[in-house]
């Protein structure tokens, strides 16, 4: 896929790839790879192959799944088993 500038139409880009740490709601923050497009034409910045957006949600997704594991783990180790979590869930 070509990517081009959404101002001028440019496809004279500078890219640069960099680490940012997101916060996640159960456990650390998570990094991910910021793409960040620059024309050398105009000027203009930003994420012209919008790839960004994926890119946060695959970071957030891996952080949940981790966070799920450990609280499981957790739980586990300290004698609480499954069923009592589904006996204790109240119905909706």
């Amino acid at each position: 896929m070509n990517t081009s500038c959404p101002a001028c139409g440019s496809i004279e880009l500078k890219t640069k790839i960099n680490k940012v740490a997101l916060p996640a709601i159960y456990g650390e923050s998570v990094q991910y790879e910021e793409r960040i497009d620059c024309c050398s034409i105009c000027g203009e910045c930003g994420d012209f192959a919008g790839e960004n957006d994926s890119r946060i949600e695959e970071a957030l997704a891996s952080s949940k799944k981790q966070m799920v594991n450990s609280i499981l783990d957790d739980l586990n180790k300290c004698g609480v088993k499954m069923t009592y979590l589904e006996r204790a869930r109240s119905p909706i």
